[in-house]
């Protein structure tokens, strides 16, 4: 079975769950080669999520990461505990932990996601985003800029594209972690952060503009194989840029997604 995460052992104690994985070469990020993609990163966490004392009567309605260094490749390490508990509503944290080339051990990502008290709202429920469907859609090799074990196993539909404006679909037959089964929630909030690379404002390779955060809200759960990215890039004219996302599933839009960009010119291409 092809993954992004091999499994090699968890634990629990005192209310934390501590578990480690090797990153695979499927994992590789876009920036540096010795890096994972924060997409998939993502993702790895979001399953520890998703595990962490599961309870039906509470959904996850945000997740918020704040990357506080490089994702290096290689041996990663996911604890998650409670920050609060509650009858309603609970905060819930995992850091992700890589090791540098010297074997030091660093915080790579801290993620918060907030769980609140699931009820039947359907009498006044409803959304103004626009619908949309991969269904009919071209192919698009639009990310083959972007050279990538992560990048490479994703397939891509278009709706249009544009400089700075772009919906492209998205879905991956790699699980996330080995000889275990991928959620729905997992497989499309494992691949959100890839709206960062479909609306460059610039493709001259003497610029960068890597996220150094990730905040996406629900109000609903995604289900389905096709994650939808209506995304938008802007720039400042002062090294800071904003990435912004409309997501879909394949049953409508049921969240957004925003990614603060620190924006670089580093030299020649």
């Amino acid at each position: 079975m092809r993954a992004y995460y091999e499994p090699i052992s968890r634990s629990v104690n005192d209310d934390t769950t501590t578990a480690h994985y090797q990153s695979t070469d499927y994992a590789q990020g876009a920036w540096n080669p010795f890096e994972q993609h924060m997409a998939v990163a993502t993702g790895l966490m979001a399953r520890e999520l998703e595990q962490f004392f599961p309870r039906d009567d509470l959904a996850i309605a945000r997740l918020s990461l704040d990357v506080l260094g490089v994702i290096y490749q290689g041996e990663t390490v996911v604890r998650t505990r409670f920050i609060r508990t509650g009858r309603t509503i609970e905060l819930i944290e995992s850091t992700l932990s890589t090791f540098d080339k010297n074997g030091t051990e660093r915080v790579s990502i801290i993620m918060r996601a907030w769980r609140l008290a699931v009820s039947d709202t359907s009498a006044i429920a409803g959304t103004e985003d626009a619908s949309c469907s991969p269904i009919d859609l071209p192919d698009w090799d639009g990310m083959s800029v972007w050279d990538s074990g992560y990048i490479n196993t994703l397939k891509a539909k278009v709706a249009h594209h544009r400089t700075g404006k772009s919906l492209v679909w998205f879905d991956t037959d790699i699980e996330m972690v080995a000889d275990e089964p991928t959620s729905d929630f997992v497989h499309l909030i494992g691949m959100v952060d890839t709206a960062n690379g479909i609306a460059m404002r610039t493709k001259d390779r003497v610029w960068i503009f890597p996220s150094i955060d990730l905040q996406i809200h629900l109000y609903r759960i995604p289900t389905g194989r096709w994650l939808g990215l209506d995304t938008v890039q802007q720039i400042g004219e002062s090294g800071v840029g904003l990435t912004s996302s409309v997501l879909y599933d394949e049953h409508g839009s049921f969240g957004r997604a925003e990614q603060i960009l620190t924006v670089r010119h580093i030299g020649k291409s």
